[in-house]
């Protein structure tokens, strides 16, 4: 936030503003995680289901403390120091659209969705010509479809029947 050296403001990008405000968000994602009924589901060896993803957020939420309390809690980074209101922005479109394609990937099918999201994806970090990224799209979800297949792991199939 260009010009901006009190308050607030100043707070929010350093180290230890940052690491409140993840340790917030993560905070708020493991009550989520702990609410859903597939997290507690049990497996065949004795596991939950959502014990590695839980056990994922309880260490990023330790690693975002360290952050609020570690001797360079008061430094900026330079990245941080002069962000914009648009990256924001981007940050919070980025995280809508991710939500659509996980949404529309459990209706319409993974397959059928996926290179639909990752080209635009692909284009905008720089894959060129455009037909380039479209064809890298699909044959990205194809693979990644394919080793999950020959794992064992069912992937959403939506409105196709295989």
């Amino acid at each position: 936030m260009p010009g901006s050296d009190h308050g607030f403001r100043r707070w929010v990008v350093t180290n230890q503003g940052v690491g409140a405000l993840l340790t917030v968000i993560l905070g708020a994602f493991l009550i989520h995680l702990l609410l859903t009924e597939w997290v507690h589901r049990d497996l065949r060896d004795g596991f939950k289901l959502g014990f590695f993803p839980v056990i994922g957020v309880i260490v990023m939420m330790l690693c975002t403390i360290a952050l609020m309390f570690d001797s360079r809690r008061r430094q900026i980074t330079d990245d941080l120091r002069d962000i914009e209101w648009k990256s924001w922005l981007y940050c919070f479109a980025a995280l809508i659209g991710w939500y659509f394609y996980f949404e529309l990937s459990q209706l319409i099918g993974f397959l059928l969705v996926t290179p639909v999201f990752l080209f635009p994806l692909m284009y905008v970090l720089g894959v060129r010509p455009w037909t380039t990224a479209a064809a890298s799209g699909a044959i990205v979800t194809v693979i990644v479809y394919g080793l999950f297949r020959m794992l064992g792991i069912a992937m959403t199939q939506g409105i196709l029947p295989f």
